[in-house]
């Protein structure tokens, strides 16, 4: 066998990520706000996307895979828990990828709910800014060791069926 290979750029695209919203928020091309205004909408294509993507992995998965008779699995199994290990899209490992517009859409999320409150009230509640400042830390952790999640239980182990998925695109 072989290890994988990861391109290692997540802190990158946060930055450039944060950077370049910041600039269209600042030049009046875009409202802070406005994935909080369409919280529902998102939500909604998010859920979409993911079942969506569920179901290409899953086919493509069962359809690839050789048959293993001494380890039959059930297709319940393999849509929820995924159908292989490491599925590539377009030779991007659609996994560990899969983690980083999770962690920067939380980032957005968050600061769309900032600006919200700040729209709403006028001043940002004490709260609000620690529970900014906390999460903001958590992704910047995340990205700064991003080299160290292709060790985690997840990436090596799991498949990549709904559960993840869902967790990755709607959940996080």
């Amino acid at each position: 066998t072989h290890r994988l290979q990861y391109k290692v750029n997540g802190l990158l695209l946060l930055g450039l990520t944060i950077v370049s919203l910041a600039a269209c928020v600042w030049n009046g091309y875009v409202s802070g706000s406005w994935i909080a205004d369409h919280h529902a909408e998102l939500f909604a294509s998010a859920n979409i996307l993911a079942l969506l993507v569920s179901t290409y992995l899953f086919v493509v998965g069962r359809l690839s895979r050789p048959k293993n008779w001494l380890r039959p699995r059930s297709v319940y199994e393999d849509f929820i828990m995924g159908a292989e290990l490491n599925p590539h899209i377009l030779g991007v490992d659609i996994k560990f990828f899969s983690y980083r517009p999770s962690m920067i859409g939380w980032l957005l999320i968050n600061l769309s709910f900032l600006c919200k409150q700040y729209v709403t009230l006028g001043f940002v509640t004490s709260r609000m800014l620690l529970y900014q400042v906390l999460t903001a830390w958590y992704v910047w952790d995340y990205f700064v060791h991003e080299s160290k999640m292709v060790y985690t239980w997840d990436i090596m182990a799991e498949h990549f069926g709904l559960m993840l998925i869902w967790g990755d695109y709607v959940f996080i």
